[in-house]
């Protein structure tokens, strides 16, 4: 179904010196393990062999840690699943994390809001939101691979026939569209910035 987190999503609780944040990203079903303890498993696209969730977590959000200055902080992440798409979310898995950014020279950060679109394999679009990510004092959209290596770096580790993220649409995302940069404006607000 367009436009749901079924059958599973993961929500990633990360905090900066301004603000926390969550980011939520879809994927493909979620197997707990039998033990509640431990992490359960989510199928990869490319042959549905199933992969640890803390193990796809740690490695995307070591992609996206160039892209925010030291003070932020990657804290948690907890694995939701649904029965239907149209079902209330039930939490299956959390663990903490604790991850700092690794941006050298970010620039502006504060309410900086970076969005890297994709287009699935079943042609919809996927939308990834990092908030106070670093702007690298640019705002100028990247529309092709190969203008900023942390942004390539994020998108094969989203994009990965190895790893098993979704599109609200169910799909893997498949073809890099852009990244672009801008100021969000709730959190100019909620940092009373205006």
């Amino acid at each position: 179904m367009a436009n749901s987190l079924y059958p599973a999503f993961i929500t990633i609780e990360y905090s900066s010196s301004y603000g926390q944040h969550i980011m939520t990203i879809p994927t493909r079903t979620y197997t707990p393990d039998s033990d509640p303890e431990v992490p359960g498993t989510i199928p990869r696209w490319s042959d549905d062999v199933p992969v640890a969730v803390n193990t796809l977590v740690d490695a995307l959000v070591h992609t996206m840690e160039a892209q925010f200055p030291d003070t932020v902080n990657f804290n948690r992440f907890t694995v939701f699943t649904l029965a239907t798409p149209t079902s209330d979310p039930i939490p299956r898995f959390s663990q903490a994390l604790d991850i700092a950014g690794t941006g050298v020279s970010v620039g502006w950060s504060k309410a900086v809001q970076l969005t890297i679109t994709a287009q699935a394999v079943d042609f919809s679009l996927g939308k990834l939101v990092l908030l106070d990510s670093g702007s690298f004092n640019t705002f100028d959209k990247v529309v092709a691979p190969g203008e900023s290596a942390t942004i390539d770096a994020i998108f094969a580790e989203w994009s990965s026939t190895s790893k098993c993220w979704a599109t609200r649409g169910g799909t893997r995302p498949n073809v890099f569209k852009q990244a672009s940069k801008t100021l969000n404006e709730r959190l100019r607000r909620e940092y009373r910035m205006n």
